[in-house]
């Protein structure tokens, strides 16, 4: 399926699933202006399975963004038909999945925006799991920046979710060999500027 038909899909399933969610919340977006042109690899924190869908949310529908999601949910024949269709793809968590990098770092150097939960599994307190450094290694390999996003954890029916896209950064500004090390240090200071964005609300 081509790009054009993917987007035309995916902005059909959102003007759905976001009047639905206007429905069961009051949604609210601070931060728009800080969505970089051309590729850029989204990341935020994780705490529902409606995330995702926030996410899209705060980018608008002008937004194509290609998800990330748990190869798990592609077990499901319905699942699997509509994130295929919208340009998302499967990423096995449990081990190096190299057609899933290859595939992200494809779509960021093509210009396309990217999401992704570094956290990798969903979880009510910030730092309770170390994030993975997957994220912040594609988007240097790719060398587009990454845009961290907050998410509340706390979701409330009817209630106020307010999303915060913090400022776009490049992850390897030095251009230097990087260890593994320093790229769960860079990860580690992506996860606390997502935190630090929670704040502002």
């Amino acid at each position: 399926m081509s790009v054009n038909r993917q987007y035309r899909m995916y902005r059909f399933l959102y003007s759905i699933c976001r009047f639905i969610a206007g429905i069961c919340c009051r949604l609210q977006t601070v931060g728009r202006e800080n969505i970089p042109e051309g590729g850029a690899l989204v990341c935020a924190n994780h705490s529902h399975w409606c995330d995702p869908f926030l996410l899209a949310f705060a980018l608008t529908k002008k937004v194509h963004l290609h998800l990330v999601a748990k190869k798990e949910l592609f077990h499901n024949k319905l699942l699997n038909y509509l994130i295929r269709k919208i340009g998302s793809f499967p990423v096995d968590r449990s081990s190096a999945d190299i057609t899933a990098v290859r595939t992200v770092v494809r779509y960021l150097k093509d210009g396309s925006k990217v999401g992704i939960f570094p956290e990798g599994t969903r979880t009510m307190e910030d730092g309770a799991v170390e994030a993975k450094v997957g994220a912040v290694r594609m988007a240097e390999m790719a060398g587009v920046p990454v845009v961290p996003v907050y998410i509340p954890r706390k979701k409330r029916l009817f209630g106020r979710i307010t999303v915060v896209i913090g400022k776009p950064f490049h992850v390897n500004t030095e251009h230097r060999h990087l260890k593994q090390e320093d790229y769960q240090r860079l990860t580690d200071q992506m996860m606390e500027q997502i935190t630090l964005l929670g704040g502002t609300v």
